[in-house]
């Protein structure tokens, strides 16, 4: 009994130790993970804006994108810098971004220029393809370390429920090693108690013999 107990206890010290070092490698994988898909969204986030004020430079000179103050609910683009505002479901008007107090083909370029570099994290990498790639390139990267964090979640589920089964078996071990150990002890009790009475039976045997033999001799 006693070497199923230690047997069981060692199976289990050993699984929790496993279990604990996946928790760690868990954690390392997921602040990982969160760090990336944080970023992912920063650098979506800045592509999405370098597109956008590229494009307002784009169609600086475009006739088919409305001028100031134009409509431009079917084009979806104006000229001078100018932005689409959406004013209704059925009207969109060509003026200057919100926080601008005109239209600018510098203002949009310098915004552009601004948010690719935010995007690619380079002076050199200003483009609306250079965001774009960016953008990609973190996607990727977040989507690889997504994966290798369900994978090592799924290490440590296994692990967990391992241990939690050895821990069962450990537990149900030293409740028969306890209930072994109170029924050896009962046992002895009751021997020794028996013991006892049998010595006690003897002693009056030898004096009940005794006073028999005294009484044949009289």
């Amino acid at each position: 009994m006693a070497a199923s107990f230690m047997k069981s206890r060692d199976l289990g010290i050993h699984a929790l130790h496993k279990a604990q070092a996946s928790k760690a490698e868990l954690d390392k994988r997921n602040t990982t993970y969160t760090a990336a898909a944080r970023k992912m969204k920063q650098v979506g986030w800045e592509k999405d804006q370098a597109l956008m004020w590229w494009g307002l430079v784009d169609n600086a000179n475009n006739a088919n994108c409305g001028d100031w103050n134009g409509a431009c609910q079917a084009s979806k683009c104006c000229q001078h810098g100018c932005g689409c505002i959406v004013k209704n479901a059925y009207w969109s008007q060509c003026g200057p971004l919100e926080g601008q107090t005109s239209c600018s083909v510098d203002i949009a370029k310098n915004s552009a220029t601004k948010h690719a570099m935010q995007a690619t994290g380079s002076q050199n990498k200003t483009s609306a393809e250079d965001a774009r790639n960016a953008s990609e390139a973190a996607d990727a990267e977040a989507a690889k370390e997504k994966e290798a964090f369900e994978k090592v979640e799924k290490t440590h589920d296994q692990a967990h429920k391992m241990f939690m089964k050895l821990h069962a078996a450990r537990v149900e071990a030293e409740k028969l090693r306890d209930e072994s150990h109170e029924a050896a002890e009962k046992a002895k009790h009751a021997a020794d108690k028996a013991s006892k009475k049998i010595s006690k039976a003897q002693v009056a045997a030898e004096i009940w013999a005794t006073a028999v033999s005294l009484e044949v001799f009289k």
